[in-house]
């Protein structure tokens, strides 16, 4: 598989999380929904870098032969590690913590600062993050709303509920100037169904229907009361997959051509059980979707249970599939795969299996030599569960066949481990990913710059971004001068530890060599 294919996965895992593009659905609740498996993309493709052995990605059964493009795709993994952020952020969104959260990210900068460099080119501001960030304040936007060096991004202003009411968005709506999006401010929470009702018939209120369907403050009973008002314009798909609308409701409107559900979506809402297909699964009015591929699926629900696949293993009209229970799904234990290892209708996937945060190293050892257990080392190797007393315990073992890229970017894995094994060939460390292994600090560096033993990976240690967060601004100062420490200064700006203070201090220090579109992207998200 080329890289192409690889970037088009890249492709859509950003329509997922990106909020003011073109989409179908309500982004938040889709990443929260399918955090845990979009993120096991992540994970695992971003790892690949240095593999040398076919890998196979758990949910797609991706092959990927070709070594060499992926050693030479970092702008991939960067992808692929801003997705990561952007989880991370996401994972905040109607979240109580979520305000201190963003403050904390942005500590380091204030508006004033903003204003004072806007005429500086080395600062190039990203307005799109800068928009969306809790020290901007209507008061802000209204006071530099003539200046065009403030590109404000209106997608993003609209939807920063920390600091946008719609009172701010009511007062200025008549002054042209203010670009409002009405696709972002119509998701917002802030926007209930009697703020719709009262402006319905008011054009300057140009309500984007799709994401209003989507919006947390609309109900059932809202769309039951105006489903014969053609000035409400409801949007079925996304109205499916609304966490306030439940079984009850689509049970009552089965037969009402009015209520057009999006089967799809209403197959992965979090408010339909088994039960609820259980009961209707003879119904040909209740069309579940059960392509898991769609992300929208029985399959992906996460009120599934491995009862229910047992219950119905015998019953074509419930098409599981396997790659993802295997893989993804938390109710699959190692007793359950025993259970069922000889029962040809339970298809485990092994790579997803082998993966899967349920499978200790006790389960692979007990079935080391029963091939029937089809343990997947590739996947092992990430597992979680895995120790460096398990590989030290196996390191003679032909039969445990660890993949040492992965192995070294296990977070069970430290320097001590390392250290300890270094000068033993049966231990085949690789200092590459062992630099974005969350447990390299900068002292494990330090102490091993001299030693041609340690290859150390300047780019992933630089950027402190994703698996190791350790190195400081005070390391790299700490070394400006010192040539063994070749900082990746693409990598350096992009450090989530540096603060627009460090950048300051140092401006004018040519061995600070920032790369001031990568400082201003960072330090504004």
């Amino acid at each position: 598989m080329n890289l192409e294919i690889i970037k088009s996965y890249v492709d859509k895992i950003k329509i997922l999380i990106n909020i003011n593009n073109d989409l179908k659905i309500t982004n938040e609740k889709l990443v929260v929904k399918y955090e845990h498996e979009i993120k096991t993309y992540v994970d695992k493709i971003k790892i690949l870098e240095n593999i040398n052995n076919d890998l196979k990605i758990t949910n797609e059964k991706l092959v990927f032969k070709n070594e060499q493009e992926i050693k030479n795709s970092e702008v991939l993994n960067e992808e692929y590690q801003e997705i990561e952020r952007m989880f991370k952020e996401m994972n905040y969104q109607n979240d109580n913590d979520f305000i201190e959260q963003k403050k904390s990210l942005n500590k380091n900068i204030t508006f004033d600062f903003v204003k004072e460099k806007i005429d500086d080119p080395r600062f190039e501001w990203n307005w799109e993050t800068l928009s969306s960030d809790d020290i901007i304040t209507f008061d802000n936007i209204k006071e530099t709303i003539d200046d065009p060096r403030f590109k404000w991004n209106w997608a993003k202003l609209s939807r920063n509920n920390l600091n946008i009411t719609f009172d701010n968005v009511k007062e200025t709506i008549d002054d042209t100037r203010f670009k409002w999006d009405w696709k972002t401010v119509s998701m917002d929470e802030i926007i209930t169904f009697d703020i719709v009702k009262e402006t319905i018939d008011d054009p300057r209120f140009n309500w984007n229907w799709e994401s209003l369907s989507s919006n947390e403050n609309i109900t059932f009973n809202n769309v039951k009361e105006t489903i014969e008002d053609s000035r409400f314009k409801w949007n079925w798909s996304e109205l499916s997959s609304n966490e306030n609308i439940t079984f009850d409701n689509v049970k009552e409107t089965i037969d009402d051509s009015r209520f057009k559900w999006n089967w799809s979506e209403l197959s992965s809402n979090e408010n339909i059980t088994f039960d609820n297909v259980k009961e209707t699964i003879d119904d040909s009015r209740f069309k579940w979707n059960w392509d898991w591929e769609d992300l929208d699926s029985i399959n992906m629900n996460v009120n599934i249970t491995f009862d229910n696949v047992k219950e119905t293993i015998d019953n074509p009209k419930f098409k599981w599939d396997w790659d993802y229970l295997s893989s993804m799904n938390e109710n699959i234990t190692f007793d359950i795969v025993k259970e069922t290892i000889d029962d040809s209708r339970f298809k485990w996937d092994w790579s997803g299996l082998s993966g899967n945060k349920n499978i200790t190293f006790d389960n692979v050892k007990e079935t080391i030599d029963d091939p029937r257990f089809k343990w997947d080392f590739i996947s092992l190797s990430l597992n979680e569960n895995i120790t460096f007393d398990n590989v030290k315990e196996t390191i003679d073992d032909p039969r445990f066949n660890w993949e040492w890229g992965l192995l070294s970017r296990n977070e069970n894995i430290t320097f001590d481990n390392v250290k300890e094994t270094i000068d033993d060939p049966r231990f085949k460390w690789e200092c590459e990913n062992l630099s974005y292994n969350k447990n390299i600090t900068f002292d494990n560096v330090k102490e091993t710059i001299d030693d041609p033993r340690f290859k150390w990976n300047w780019s992933g240690l630089s950027r402190s971004r994703g698996d190791n967060k350790n190195i400081t601004f005070d390391n790299v100062k700490e070394t400006i001068d010192d040539p063994r420490f070749k900082w990746d200064w693409s990598k350096v700006s992009r450090n989530e530890n540096i603060t627009f203070n460090n950048v300051k201090e140092t401006i004018d220090d040519p061995r600070f060599k920032w790369d001031f579109e990568r400082v201003c992207r960072t330090l504004s998200t």
